[in-house]
């Protein structure tokens, strides 16, 4: 297992929003109903955090950060939408680090 401190605080942070017992489906629409502006993406990757805090499981984030839900119908290749979710989480990560507040847990209206 590698170091992912990160995505086990966005992980923690989803699973009080979204609790362990629920599946992916009832998960994504907590996150909706608590992050109205949550993209569609952004909960791809929140359910591959809190399955990583859940079970310890990589596999998720992973296969999110190599762009395996791309199919060849999609607008954009996998090649780059692999890039640009790196670089994405990167941004967000360094707020992170600067902050230590995820972006979603920061209230835009607040600000």
């Amino acid at each position: 297992m590698t170091n992912r401190l990160y995505e086990h605080d966005l992980g923690t942070l989803y699973l009080h929003v979204a609790p362990a017992h629920l599946d992916d489906d009832d998960a994504a629409l907590a996150l909706i109903a608590n992050f109205p502006d949550i993209s569609q993406a952004r909960i791809k990757y929140g359910l591959a955090c809190r399955q990583f805090v859940t079970t310890g499981d990589e596999s998720q984030i992973d296969a999110y950060f190599d762009a395996v839900d791309i199919g060849p119908d999609h607008e954009f290749d996998a090649g780059m939408v692999a890039v640009a979710r790196r670089q994405v989480e990167r941004m967000r990560m360094l707020e992170w680090e600067l902050t230590g507040k995820h972006p979603s847990d920061i209230d835009p209206d607040a600000e």
